[in-house]
């Protein structure tokens, strides 16, 4: 590998991860930016593709974490409010047919969010400023219409964002 100290290597998408390939990117340090966010609009047509056999590796979040992979959502595509799908494909791994894939692999409520924040800031090599709320960091936060800390996770997809901040300044907010 190359010795590069202020730079970091990720992997974009990591769709189907093998566990020896989870092994090498820890030895390896590299970090993950996951288009977990498919699963719900596209989930079906890759369980289709897949089947549940070859979907065991299916942006595998639970995993990138036990092996203390850095795994943040992306926001790679199509859709509205792309970090909330994000954060349900994450949580519960349902397609928007309904069908599980590699349901083994949901991390909690608190680790999506995180995945889609301080995680994703660190991708970005970003973290002192931004990614989670800490004085001295940018004031960039949405203010969502429920705690989807606490509702059930089918209804993060109904969430609706009324307000989104950057560097302290309202750039959004709903009618």
């Amino acid at each position: 590998s190359m010795d590069w100290p202020d730079h970091r290597h990720r992997i974009e998408h990591a769709g189907y991860v093998r566990p020896d390939q989870l092994d090498r990117m820890k030895r390896l340090g590299v970090a993950v930016s996951a288009s977990i966010g498919f699963c719900y609009p596209i989930g079906d047509s890759h369980y289709d593709a897949l089947g549940t056999d070859r979907l065991k590796g299916y942006y595998p979040m639970r995993s990138f974490k036990e092996h203390g992979i850095v795994a943040g959502g992306n926001s790679d595509g199509f859709g509205r409010n792309w970090a909330l799908t994000g954060i349900y494909g994450c949580a519960t791994r349902r397609s928007s047919g309904g069908r599980y894939l590699a349901k083994e692999e949901a991390i909690s409520m608190m680790d999506s969010i995180r995945a889609y924040t301080i995680n994703a800031a660190f991708l970005e090599g970003n973290e002192d400023e931004k990614g989670s709320t800490e004085p001295g960091k940018l004031a960039d936060f949405v203010v969502l219409d429920r705690d989807i800390l606490t509702v059930d996770p089918e209804e993060i997809l109904q969430t609706k964002v009324l307000m989104t901040m950057v560097g302290g300044e309202v750039v959004y907010e709903a009618d």
